[in-house]
């Protein structure tokens, strides 16, 4: 996803999250990156949009990228 509030780069998967056959939505993110609040903002800026049409029940899930268990 673009880092970009000022432009609304985050609508841009939005779409893509509507359509029926999506059945959750991963976000496989490196820790580091989820620490910049421009992108934490955006993600729950489109997470309320897609929430909205889809039901609070729509799973959400965030991965950490790069650690291993």
């Amino acid at each position: 996803m673009e880092d970009n509030l000022e432009k609304t780069a985050w609508v841009a998967p939005r779409e893509e999250l509507l359509k029926p056959e999506i059945s959750s939505w991963v976000i496989l993110s490196p820790p580091e990156q989820m620490k910049v609040s421009s992108i934490r903002y955006g993600l729950s800026l489109l997470a309320m949009t897609v929430l909205a049409r889809r039901g609070l029940s729509f799973p959400i899930t965030i991965l950490p990228k790069g650690k291993r268990l």
